[in-house]
């Protein structure tokens, strides 16, 4: 008996220090006070839209990830390049079709319409979305955004950036109660943590949380440069959650409110059932910003051309950004701005990040010498350099 009661004791007394791990996520009350910040972008298509039309910004995609072989000796972890790219085509051509396929029955009920969702930044009807070839496609007739109580009202795109698909939106005569943040939070939550997105899992009209954890992300761990066209520099994040119709652009949240990224277009490439793909917010924040201030994303340019495989510069643009600072044909690049650079990939995110005017700092090496090298970037790129 006194055993017994000592184990209970024991137990009680444990269970008060460790919480239980499969405990529920209340995330009732953060999603009411977020929810209003969430609207639906409605793009009315042409009548009768075919491949044709909706797949023109596709055949340059595909041509664009062809030219990327020179990828296939480099490796990323867990996955290899190359491996990646070879299934792209097919994967995005399924993508593509179910989209059409979606549409045309969409067509066969009244005109054919895309459903997305964008967050609210503005109070005077500026929102951000993270479909901005959709939106800005040329088979779009207009867009409608509606908010969280369904008032209805015209919108337009007013700035795109290409590199990272996130489109502004203004929503004419809208005045929206709620503004979602877009300033990022201090980093990314640990894999596993909950998180929760809200999308249209029922139908356009109603909006649902749907929750969901971490998966993997960072450029150096298991981040993934998944996405259409920007392809081979992006940095997204895993979400482990479902995806449903109709909720391209969906944001994503913490516990807390923060908003975390967007749900990427291109999601659905994912060959995992569960695994979605994030814009994330340092992302949004930095092109969105610009976009609002400036009406464009402006990067910084090199001004050269290097080989993928081995990071030696082939080219120099003359007058360029690195000739002026004193680049060599030949020279190998190992670091940029203190940050190593392992691949081709890598030198081509941390280029664009920067700005025109930018001060930068390179570390080549020169026929055995290490240099440092300081560059003032430019704010054009040729077609076939950075």
């Amino acid at each position: 008996m006194v055993r017994v009661l000592i184990a209970a004791i024991v137990t009680f007394a444990f269970a008060q220090i460790v919480p239980a791990q499969n405990a529920p996520v209340d995330y009732s009350q953060v999603y009411q006070d977020v929810r209003q910040g969430a609207v639906r972008i409605t793009a009315k298509l042409v009548p009768g839209a075919d491949e044709q039309k909706l797949g023109q910004d596709t055949a340059e995609l595909v041509q664009f990830l062809k030219e990327l072989n020179s990828l296939s000796q480099q490796q990323f972890q867990p996955i290899g390049v190359m491996d990646f790219w070879q299934s792209w085509y097919e994967r995005f051509n399924a993508v593509h079709s179910s989209f059409l396929e979606m549409v045309g029955r969409r067509g066969q009920e009244g005109d054919p319409v895309y459903h997305s969702i964008g967050v609210v930044v503005d109070r005077d009807g500026l929102i951000v979305s993270s479909n901005a070839s959709i939106l800005c496609s040329t088979s779009v007739m207009g867009l409608e955004v509606y908010d969280a109580n369904q008032t209805v009202y015209d919108a337009t795109v007013t700035a795109m950036d290409t590199i990272t698909n996130i489109a502004l939106v203004k929503a004419f005569g809208a005045r929206f109660d709620r503004v979602i943040s877009i300033s990022p939070v201090v980093e990314l939550p640990p894999a596993g943590s909950p998180i929760f997105s809200i999308q249209h899992c029922y139908t356009p009209q109603q909006t649902t949380p749907i929750p969901g954890h971490i998966g993997n992300s960072g450029f150096n761990g298991y981040g993934y440069q998944l996405n259409v066209l920007r392809a081979y520099h992006e940095e997204y994040f895993q979400a482990l959650m479902p995806v449903y119709h109709d909720s391209e652009g969906a944001p994503i949240f913490d516990m807390k409110g923060n908003l975390l990224g967007l749900l990427a277009l291109d999601y659905r490439l994912a060959p995992y059932p569960g695994v979605a793909f994030a814009v994330p917010d340092w992302m949004v924040a930095d092109v969105a910003t610009d976009l609002i201030l400036y009406g464009k994303r402006e990067r910084g340019a090199l001004g050269l051309t290097f080989d993928l495989r081995n990071m030696q510069v082939t080219e120099l643009e003359e007058g360029g950004a690195a000739e002026r600072a004193g680049i060599q044909v030949g020279d190998i690049i190992e670091a940029f701005n203190e940050i190593p650079i392992n691949n081709g990939v890598h030198l081509v995110f941390q280029v664009l990040k920067t700005r025109p005017n930018q001060h930068v700092q390179i570390r080549v090496r020169r026929q055995r010498e290490a240099r440092q090298i300081v560059i003032s970037m430019d704010n054009t790129a040729s077609s076939s350099g950075i």
